[in-house]
Parts: structure tokens; C-alpha cells; sequence
């Protein structure tokens, strides 16, 4: 199941692509994660993300992460597949943005896994470096299961990203 996801993530960016045929930005994301029931300490969660402008200042990012943490003794790994749509403004020299997602989330742990559905709130500042490449800082509020709201957790993450420019003419 986590392989459709991933699937269903690649092919909704790659579609954009198409579709849209601009600048896609590939990003590489550090942080930490925040899980639920946990004691409030944090672990390090790390991925990639593919990011598309559909329309002005609106963006599609398809994201893929992973963690390992422990809650009460327990050692759990989890992987979110999330798909966010965010809206962007450039303020002087910062891109200022928030927005919201859905993800398709693997959670394994002691002894089994469980896959569930979630989503999320994403909010943070990003700044040109030079040229192509770009770093930031982003805040998300994560649900990692619908079924259960009440469980929310949190992610810091910091991230450095460049431009891939592609231009399709059918």
C-alpha cells in the first residue's frame, strides 16, 4: 500500500508537469517531529518534496517523509505520502506561505503496521539563495489519522531546494 502511494504522489506531480510544463522545484527537508501521545520530545524526520505553480501564487507539492520515534517503550517508525495544496505571497525579499494537505500515512510498530488516512495545516517563509536554489522553514499541524482528530502532532522542518525547468510543446 505504501508503494501506491508514493505511485499516486509521483504521478499527481508529474501530471502538473505535463499539464502546466514550468519550473518544478525538488526539495530536500530535514526536522523534527512532534508524534502524538508522545511525552512532547522530538525526533528527527527527514524526505523529499516535489513542488508545482498551478496558478499564480497557488503551488501543489507532493512530499514524502519518514521518522523513528518511541512512545512509552515502543520504537515506531512512520512514513507520511502527503499532497498539499499552498498558497504563496513574496514579500520583499521572503516567500511567505501557508496551506493545507492530505496524506496516506504507514505507521509500523511493534510488531505490526497500520496505514491510515490524514491531513494536515503548513505554514512557513522561504528565501532565494542564489540563482536556482532556495532554503526555508515551515511549521505543519499534523492529524495522522481522520478517524481520530483528537491525536494531532507536529513537525518542524528545514529545507534547501532548486529549480528543474522544463518546457513541454505538444
Amino acid at each position: 500500500m505504501k508503494r501506491i502511494g508514493i505511485a499516486v504522489i509521483v504521478v499527481s506531480v508529474l501530471l502538473c508537469q505535463l499539464v502546466f510544463a514550468g519550473t518544478i522545484d525538488l526539495i530536500g527537508r530535514a526536522g523534527l517531529y512532534s508524534p502524538p501521545g508522545g511525552s512532547g520530545q522530538s525526533y528527527a524526520i527527514y524526505g523529499v518534496a516535489a513542488e508545482q505553480e498551478i496558478a499564480p501564487h497557488l503551488y501543489l507539492r507532493g512530499l514524502v517523509e519518514t521518522s523513528t520515534y518511541s512512545v512509552a517503550g515502543n520504537s515506531y517508525s512512520y512514513t507520511p505520502v502527503t499532497l498539499d495544496l499552498i498558497y504563496a505571497h513574496s514579500i520583499s525579499l521572503l516567500n511567505v506561505y501557508g496551506g493545507a494537505g492530505v496524506s496516506y500515512n504507514t505507521t509500523t510498530g511493534g510488531g505490526s503496521t497500520s496505514q491510515t488516512s490524514g491531513g494536515e495545516l503548513v505554514a512557513g517563509v522561504s528565501t532565494n539563495l542564489m540563482g536556482l536554489l532556495f532554503a526555508g522553514v515551515e511549521g505543519r499541524y499534523i492529524i495522522p489519522d481522520l478517524s481520530n482528530t483528537s491525536r494531532g502532532a507536529s513537525a518542524v522542518n528545514c529545507y534547501i531546494g532548486g529549480d528543474i525547468s522544463q518546457r513541454i510543446h505538444f
